[in-house]
This record gives structure tokens, sequence and C-alpha cells, in this order.
């Protein structure tokens, strides 16, 4: 006669039971809903203290009979506020709409998250990562210049800009990328945020920058040779001509930068030297597309435009995190944006 041992049908037991819960579990979960469509809503990406953005979510919907009676939620990591806006049950007069003020006067990476919640429906969420900045040199954003102490203040009678400069062998250089804008059409400001001008200059191309006259007066957009001439002052070949590269030049002209505390440069502190005052930061360039630019290589290069130009292209000097020349390139004079340093 057979007999069952009982370990044999305690097993037995458990797993019928586990597959029934297991049978459960998937029932359960394949009756949670899935929102409609995308949970979206803007808001720019470079902000300052005491600014106020309304905020509105929108783009999902419930699949069922009642497509708008959606609950909001959010939380932001600037204050660590959070909170509902809106109960699935209230009125769809009542709505999710939000105005948040950057109320902490600090510089930073910061995150809002709105979240869409409903009954029988998985949760959505959207997040944007935003950058709180700062123009004030120094106390700023932009820390870690180590301007020269022969560094001198000039003011663009223009738009009260203000630039450090510094004479370098009778040449006066500007320690800052330019930012004028003229009409507010001239140039580019980083990633279309008009806040970043301040920080990191606008980027021009070369037919602005040599046809709109965009330093300021008793100031010109320096020649190769006045780059050539910075080049054979902290560089290695003192007889080094243009359009040569002026070869160990680079990290003289570097800053050990940091933007909201982050070191800018991709490469070691310690392969910086800042000899020359210059206070190269590495602000990338920007590429004409689809009606605007884009920008990119932030953190590996700083380009500038010259007054040169070659074979219909314009002429750059530019520095990088894996080289130590001053190199130059030549770019398509309408569709490449890169930033200005003036001298007198």
């Amino acid at each position: 006669m057979m007999r069952f041992r009982p370990c044999t049908a305690l097993l037995t037991l458990a797993l019928g039971a586990a597959l029934c819960f297991s049978c459960k579990k998937e029932e359960e979960e394949s009756s949670v809903n899935a929102f409609s469509g995308t949970l979206t809503f803007n808001m720019p990406e470079y902000v300052a203290y005491g600014q106020v953005f309304h905020l509105v979510p929108g783009g999902v919907s419930r699949t069922d009979d009642t497509p708008d009676q959606i609950g909001y939620s959010y939380e932001e990591t600037l204050t660590g506020a959070s909170g509902t806006l809106r109960a699935e049950a209230d009125p769809l007069s009542k709505t999710a709409e939000f105005d948040f003020e950057i109320s902490k006067d600090t510089v930073g990476t910061f995150t809002f998250t709105y979240y869409a919640f409903a009954d029988g429906y998985a949760k959505r969420s959207a997040a944007r990562t935003f950058y709180v900045v700062n123009p004030v040199l120094e106390t700023g954003s932009l820390s870690g210049l180590n301007l020269p102490a022969a560094a001198y203040i000039f003011t663009d009678a223009r738009d009260g800009q203000q630039y450090p400069a510094l004479d370098i062998d009778g040449t006066s250089w500007m320690l800052r990328n330019l930012a004028y804008a003229g009409d507010g059409t001239l140039g580019t400001p980083y990633a279309g945020a008009e806040l970043m001008s301040e920080i990191y200059g606008r980027y021009y191309t070369w037919t602005e920058a040599t046809t709109a006259s965009p330093c300021p007066a008793g100031w010109r957009l320096p020649t190769d040779a006045d780059w050539v001439a910075i080049g054979r002052k902290y560089g290695s070949d003192p007889s080094v001509s243009s359009p040569e590269t002026a070869p160990g030049a680079g990290p003289a002209l570097m800053s050990d930068a940091s933007f909201n505390r982050e070191r800018m440069w991709a490469r070691p502190s310690a392969s910086i030297t800042g000899e020359s005052g210059l206070c190269c930061i590495p602000t990338g360039y920007a590429l004409a597309s689809d009606g605007g630019f884009s920008y990119t290589a932030t953190g590996g290069f700083a380009v500038f435009w010259t007054a040169d130009d070659s074979g219909g292209l314009g002429l750059s000097r530019y520095v990088n995190y894996n080289g130590d020349g001053l190199y130059t390139s030549l770019h398509d004079k309408n569709d490449f944006a890169c930033t200005i340093r003036c001298v007198k």
C-alpha cells in the first residue's frame, strides 16, 4: 500500500498555496490600470532667487468614463516641501496648478516632481532638474576664478555689465566672456537661458563677432596675432607664429573654477596653473540646429573667435581638457558660435 509521508503532504499543500497566491497577485497586478498619455509640465532649467514660476501639469487622462478625475501631488528638493495639490475626488474646477517660488537664496542643483494618481491606476511622475544661479563673481555661481591682484573692473556703458580686465604686455584683456546682447538679438545665451549670459557669456557667430561691433567702444575683437602673443608668453615655444598651435600655453590660460560648487574643467586641478590670469572656463561652443543652436563641449573646451578668417571660414583659438596647447580651428561663419574676449 502506498503511503504519503507527512513532509511530502505539507510540501504539496505549501506549493498549492503558493500557486494560488501567485495567481491572486497576478490578477491584482493586471487589474491596475495605466493612465493614457505622458505627464508633463514646463519649467526653466536655469532660475534665480526670487523668481516665481506658474507650473501646470497635464498630458495624462484616465481610460474610463471620468478621464479628468485625477489627483496630483508634488515634491521639490529646494526647500524639501511636498503636498497634495488636488485630490482625486475634488471637483474639476480645482486645478493642480502651482506657483513655485525660488525662495531659497542658494546656488545649486534641485528637482521639482509632479505625481498623478487615481484609485486603480499606477502612479505617474514627471521630474524637472533646475539650477539656481547667481551671476555675482566669486560669491555666486561662478567661483574659484582667482582673479589676479592687478585686475581692474571695466563697466560697459551700453548695458552696465562689469568685466574684470588685465593688462598683459601693453594689451588689456577682458577676463570674462562678453555678455553684450545689443537689442536682445545679438549672440545667444547658453541653453537659451538669459540668466546664463552673465556667467558663461554669450555665444556669437563669426559674422556677428566681426560685423556687429559687439565689443564696447575702445575695445575690439582680438586678432590671431594677439592670441599668438599670449601663446608665446605662457607657452613653451616663444617663436610660435600664426596660425600655429602654441604648445604648453593651455594650462596657464585656464582657471580651475567651479559652477554651482562643481568643478568645470574635466581635467586634474594640478594640471591647471592659471598663470596668465585670463580665467578661461570651459563653456564649449554652439552649433546651428533646427533654427536655433545646440550647446556642446562644456567642461572640455574654451573657444574664442579671432578677427581673422581663412578660406571662407572663421578662425578661432581654443584650449581643451586633454591637451596643453593653445590651438586653432576653422569654422563656418554662421553655423558655429562661441565666446568672445575683447582687447584694447
